[in-house]
């Protein structure tokens, strides 16, 4: 008998960490929030904590890079523009 590959969606993976392993997704993500919304708030792309880059597109955090990664210049999100008083662009 051939045992079919069995995937395994990002929900139930969520709900596996919460249920079974016993971790609090939501202080989880107040957590990487927190560290990453001021530099949110800024326009950064990136904000290095504790050696991880947690990339950052518009208020989103979108992943957690492993110690020292860094993103290529390619993959990096495009920083926002705000428009200023005047009409420029910061």
């Amino acid at each position: 008998m051939i045992v079919p590959t069995v995937t395994v969606s990002d929900h139930a993976l969520v709900r596996y960490l919460e249920r079974v392993k016993g971790i609090d997704i939501e202080a989880a993500c107040a957590e990487v929030a927190e560290i990453a919304g001021v530099a949110a708030a800024l326009g950064a792309t990136c904000k290095v904590h504790a050696g991880h880059c947690y990339v950052i597109a518009g208020y989103t955090v979108t992943t957690v890079l492993p110690e020292g990664g860094r993103l290529s210049r390619k993959s990096r999100p495009k920083r926002r523009r705000y428009p200023m008083a005047d009409g420029a662009h910061r």
